[in-house]
């Protein structure tokens, strides 16, 4: 099981129950953003360079694109990516932001864009999601409202959405803590399995391929056949 926190979050679940309930219809595009100056985090005490240093950004893209595909039940097919190069910290040679743009096996576009080593402050993570009736957008800054709009119900609808303070992000870990274990208790698969796990974290490797080949397209493979 991929332990992935953001998809166990309270805004996400629901958006799942929202999109599985055909309220926004055809789903049709979406983007997601993470965006997360680490750079206090790319070198050791002793000055050494950590692994995030030379972490392309695309390829942590679990928080950004897992969510989107967990609430679409879709995986992606291929990927296109751009880097921006290492401009904010040369010194540590990390990659300021990679973007990757996909196509999944429902036809749907999605963009994300994630950037470890930029300025910008405080950290985000920002979703919307486009479907032929309606769509549904996370706030860009924490005391944003969520917001929405369904063909035929209220426009710009607020939704709030509650999180218990007793893990750091909420009760998603304990949500993916329970699932784990009564996956194991009960012998049943998690939502998110090693194939599931595999889909939302190979589009980005390959994001990253191409972007190292100047944006050619590189076909994800699924690895439930491959």
């Amino acid at each position: 099981m991929l332990a992935e926190n953001s998809c166990y979050s309270d805004m996400h679940l629901s958006w799942k129950s929202t999109v599985a309930d055909n309220d926004l219809g055809k789903i049709i595009y979406a983007e997601a953003e993470y965006v997360h100056d680490c750079r206090q985090l790319m070198k050791g005490t002793d000055g050494t360079l950590t692994w995030r240093a030379s972490w392309p950004p695309i390829q942590y893209c679990t928080h950004s694109l897992g969510p989107l595909l967990f609430i679409t039940d879709d995986r992606c097919v291929s990927a296109t990516g751009l880097s921006s190069g290492s401009n904010v910290a040369p010194d540590i040679g990390a990659i300021d932001l990679e973007v990757g743009l996909f196509r999944t096996a429902n036809e749907v576009t999605i963009k994300i864009l994630c950037g470890f080593s930029i300025e910008r402050h405080p950290a985000f993570h920002w979703y919307i999601i486009y479907g032929a009736n309606g769509v549904l957008e996370s706030q860009r800054q924490y005391n944003d409202p969520v917001s929405g709009y369904y063909q035929a119900t209220k426009s710009d609808q607020e939704m709030k959405f509650y999180q218990s303070n007793a893990a750091a992000h909420g009760t998603a870990e304990n949500r993916v803590a329970s699932e784990f274990i009564k996956s194991i208790l009960n012998n049943t698969t998690p939502a998110i399995d090693v194939y599931r796990a595999m889909d939302y974290t190979v589009p980005g490797i390959c994001a990253h391929l191409s972007a190292q080949k100047g944006g050619e397209i590189v076909l994800v493979p699924d690895l439930r056949i491959n």
